[in-house]
């Protein structure tokens, strides 16, 4: 007997994405449940009237409804997805873990406060249902084998690490931090900082779906990690391709990798110090998972629901990043550092 699933928000990462020919596929939720055995999406719902009938007609469901809480009562599921503005995301969730389903896969940022954060992870594990968070570069190869082999010491004792994304940073920016906590641990202390624009200019603002959109710079900053590990981060909204890098640099070597994974160099430590010969350039073949990380992400999900255990993102994992993002925020903002944890009342608003 299938799972069954119900979609909120029917706009680009619900599955208007996969109409997209400049992104590879399956590159959405609904993408991912069609792309995996044992569950099928049975409902959607948008409060957008024009949204939910061109998702219905996509993809051949008989079932849509105005908003999420009518299709909670009128289906029994067993996953939700939560692909609405992140200003939606905590109360979806909340009502979808009170009207008793087993899973709930969001999209990030997954809420616009740390309290909204926490109860959300709270409620979720008080009624035993695996909240999923898609950042889903977690689920990718290549972030996976760098923390790999930096925990191997591939290059000798980690020392720095330098990032760069582009757009804003709860949205973009948020998959950078992500990774930085996943690969290289929690974060002690921030230090944020804003490019300031000349006269006339502004950020650009940041598309949560079709009709909602927000203000969301670049931050910039320094991080201190809880082990002594220093990492800067870089962003910029002028660049006119997408921009995801991560740089590594240890005692032995430096491990860089590109957007989403490619290239991935791995310079190793052959020679003495000083020598021209000092350094040797590895470029690492990896499964090419990109196309397919929604799906992999699923697919714990699945795992985690059937057999246990904590999924790659869970949400503590995602609080985490929130709270990182937040901290970049508000430094930047009063221009001086912070140490985390942030109080509860932090927030966007």
């Amino acid at each position: 007997m299938s799972l069954r699933a119900g979609i909120v928000g029917c706009g680009r990462i619900a599955g208007g994405f996969e109409d997209d020919p400049n992104r590879e596929h399956p590159y959405t939720h609904i993408g991912a449940y069609q792309a995996v055995d044992g569950v099928e999406v049975v409902a959607a719902a948008d409060i957008d009237l024009a949204a939910r009938e061109a998702f219905r007609q996509r993809w051949q469901l008989s079932l849509v409804y105005p908003d999420h809480r009518s299709m909670l009562e009128a289906e029994e599921l067993d996953i939700v997805s939560v692909c609405t503005p992140p200003s939606s995301h905590a109360e979806i969730v909340y009502d979808a873990a009170e009207a008793g389903v087993k899973a709930i896969f969001c999209e990030k940022p997954m809420a616009e406060s740390l309290e909204e954060g926490r109860r959300m992870v709270e409620v979720c594990r008080a009624r035993g249902v695996v909240l999923v968070v898609n950042h889903v570069r977690r689920w990718d190869a290549a972030y996976q084998k760098a923390k790999d082999l930096l925990a191997d010491g591939a290059i000798g004792e980690l020392l720095s690490v330098t990032g760069h994304y582009t757009s804003g940073l709860m949205v973009c920016g948020t998959h950078l931090l992500d990774l930085l906590l996943y690969i290289v641990g929690p974060v002690a202390k921030v230090y944020g900082t804003v490019h300031e624009l000349a006269e006339g200019q502004t950020y650009p603002a940041t598309r949560y779906s079709e009709n909602f959109s927000v203000t969301d710079p670049p931050v910039s900053g320094w991080l201190t990690f809880v082990n002594g590990i220093e990492g800067v981060v870089f962003g910029t909204a002028r660049s006119e391709q997408i921009i995801l890098d991560l740089d590594f640099q240890g005692t032995r070597g430096r491990l860089r990798i590109g957007l989403d994974g490619h290239p991935f160099e791995l310079y190793m430590a052959e020679g003495p110090w000083r020598s021209k010969e000092t350094y040797r350039r590895r470029i690492v073949k990896l499964p090419r998972t990109r196309n397919n990380r929604i799906v992999v992400a699923l697919a714990d999900l699945l795992a985690s629901l059937t057999l246990g255990g904590q999924p790659r993102c869970s949400g503590q994992d995602a609080y985490a990043t929130l709270e990182l993002s937040l901290a970049l925020h508000q430094s930047a903002k009063t221009g001086e550092p912070l140490s985390l944890p942030l109080s509860a009342g932090a927030g966007v608003r």
